[in-house]
């Protein structure tokens, strides 16, 4: 294939003989070749293990970054160790399968529903960090981006005790991804031990329902007060748990959305952080966009030819996607006032900006915008409050509310 694609050809028959290729035909229609064999966990620790981070610029990617974020927004991100990082890969894919992820959908097509999760062993997982910070000195953190480091409790507990007996990499910060199911006290405990300073959270929401919805599979009867746990937890650690969320979930009624804008507000007051995404973006292959009803779609083009693609999921409830499509419309305007009452100069980041689409939503709803001016204090340091609880408006009335859900179509900006 490179060789035919070094010599500018077409795809052609000789193509047809590699397994795993979607190939577009003359007439529009998809040749699929054959289904390639699973990778198998020697294939895989070759190909982990073969990273030569020596060949990639972190240097130079670090002084970028030094340039993008100052020390006042790597303060309120928590991030002021986290710069200089490399980033590691040390098991295959997460399991669950998600309603709204493509990936794992992905690796069952590509090996046919055959591929097992692999990982690497806590002694190669130590190899490629001694390799990671031999290459690049400067390194001051490494980050495990796996889609669940702690599928394997075991796994991460030796090798928390490895690094523990590396003298030359104390000081070195770690960061991981991990589901609200997977931690425990114990394990949260060692981890900070030894240098984990974040967690990222796929917590998505704090409705119940909608987790359900969303078939996140999590071990709980209580899946939203899991994930309250699971961030207490390593807040109490001293660890910072990030939080993913997805605000205008499609099957969402402002009660879900209520429920995890109060509940992110709060625990951002304790002194963890988020990430919202306002809805679930559209992934070509995952189980949510094949059974949604209408999905927005991003036109745009390149040296003059024109494309479309899934952008996002549209909720049904038309309510909801209405106050989306309002809540990112009064954003902008919600922002600039935050930067005025904060002295705040530059771009913002998170968790104010996802602060600010939480201020939005609570002033077209009309209800009480003061913990989450709280919540922007206890991050920035010092605020001015607005003297009204919604300085940017009048918030929409129910009734208009209620006329958008019996009938109008809205789509989601």
């Amino acid at each position: 294939m490179v060789e035919c694609f070094a010599r500018d050809e077409p795809p052609t028959d000789k193509f047809r003989g590699i397994p795993g290729l979607y190939i577009k035909t003359d007439d529009g229609g998809v040749f699929a070749t054959e289904t390639p064999d699973p990778i198998t966990p020697g294939e895989f620790e070759s190909i982990s293990l073969g990273l030569d981070a020596a060949n990639i610029p972190y240097d130079d990617y670090w002084e970028y970054m030094h340039k993008v974020y100052d020390a006042r927004q790597l303060a309120v991100m928590k991030n002021e160790d986290l710069v200089q990082t490399i980033r590691l890969i040390t098991s295959s894919h997460c399991p669950i399968g998600c309603k709204f992820c493509s990936s794992t959908r992905f690796l069952a097509e590509a090996a046919g529903d055959k591929q097992k999760v692999l990982r690497l062993s806590p002694q190669q997982m130590l190899l490629l960090v001694k390799q990671a910070v031999r290459s690049h000195p400067r390194v001051t953190a490494i980050f495990f981006d796996d889609d669940d480091f702690l599928q394997d409790r075991d796994r991460a507990l030796e090798f928390c005790a490895l690094v523990h007996a590396e003298i030359a990499l104390r000081g070195l910060r770690f960061l991981c991804l991990s589901r609200t199911d997977n931690v425990d006290a114990e394990l949260l405990r060692v981890m900070s031990d030894v240098g984990f300073r974040l967690i990222i959270y796929g917590v998505e929401s704090f409705s119940e329902q909608l987790l359900i919805d969303a078939d996140k599979k999590v071990r709980s009867a209580h899946p939203a007060e899991q994930a309250r746990w699971a961030v207490v937890s390593a807040l109490s650690a001293g660890i910072t748990p990030l939080m993913n969320l997805i605000l205008f979930y499609p099957s969402a009624r402002e009660a879900d959305v209520v429920a995890t804008v109060d509940s992110a507000v709060e625990l951002v007051r304790e002194g963890a952080r988020i990430a919202v995404y306002p809805y679930v973006e559209a992934y070509p292959g995952s189980r949510l966009l094949m059974e949604a009803p209408e999905v927005k779609e991003k036109h745009f083009a390149i040296d003059g030819i024109k494309f479309r693609i899934p952008w996002v999921v549209v909720p049904k409830d038309p309510a909801v996607a209405f106050l989306g499509r309002r809540a990112l419309q009064l954003k902008p305007r919600i922002l600039s006032d935050i930067k005025r009452r904060c002295g705040w100069l530059g771009d913002v980041c998170n968790p104010i900006d996802s602060l600010a689409l939480f201020l939005a939503v609570y002033d077209l709803l009309g209800r009480s915008t003061r913990s989450i001016w709280d919540a922007i204090e206890t991050v920035v340091g010092s605020v001015t409050y607005p003297l009204a609880d919604h300085p940017c408006g009048p918030p929409v009335s129910r009734r208009k509310l209620a006329s958008v859900a019996r009938g109008g179509r809205v789509l989601a900006a």
